[in-house]
C-alpha cells in the first residue's frame, strides 16, 4: 500500500538488479586495399590476387576487399619467419 502522500503510480516496485556479466569487445580496424598494401609492402593489383586466390585472408564486401589488421600482421610474421 502507497503512503497517502504519494500519488497513485509514482512509485516503481522494487525490482532486485540482475546479476550482469560485462563483456569487453574491442573493435578492430578493418583495412582498405590501400593501407593494407602500404602495410605488406606490395601493390594493390598484387593483393587483390592473393586475396581472391585465398593466400591471405580477406573478407570481400560487394567490390571492396577488407583486412582485419592483426590478421594481415600475423600473416606477415609468418610469411617472414
Amino acid at each position: 500500500m502507497l503512503p497517502p502522500d504519494e500519488p497513485r503510480g509514482s512509485r516503481l516496485p522494487d525490482i532486485p538488479e540482475p546479476e550482469t556479466t560485462i563483456i569487453r569487445r574491442t573493435i578492430e580496424p578493418l583495412l582498405d586495399i590501400k593501407q593494407t598494401s602500404q602495410l605488406l609492402g606490395m601493390t594493390p593489383r598484387m593483393l587483390r590476387k592473393q586475396a581472391r586466390q585465398g593466400m591471405i585472408p580477406a573478407i570481400r564486401v560487394g567490390w571492396r576487399w577488407l583486412f582485419r589488421a592483426s590478421v594481415v600482421k600475423e600473416w606477415r610474421a609468418r610469411a617472414a619467419g
